[in-house]
């Protein structure tokens, strides 16, 4: 398909409705879990980001404390 302005417009049609929209983010979910198995690189970049972050590290404490306790 080349005619840009079509594209355009079926985009933004997708971004206005909330039901494509979940769609496309469902679609995308399931593409980043797949590349999160079969990618190391982006594995090692998306736990590294992860774990620069505060909050993120008391979440796996509290994950890994719930899991002891379960």
């Amino acid at each position: 398909m080349q005619d840009e302005k079509l594209i355009d417009a079926v985009i933004a049609e997708i971004l206005d409705d909330p039901e494509a929209l979940s769609e496309v983010a469902e679609d995308i979910a399931d593409e980043l879990a797949d590349l999160l198995e079969d990618d190391p690189t982006f594995k090692k970049k998306l736990y590294s980001a992860a774990m620069e972050e505060g909050d993120f590290k008391k979440r796996i404490i509290k994950n890994m404390v719930k899991e002891m306790t379960d």
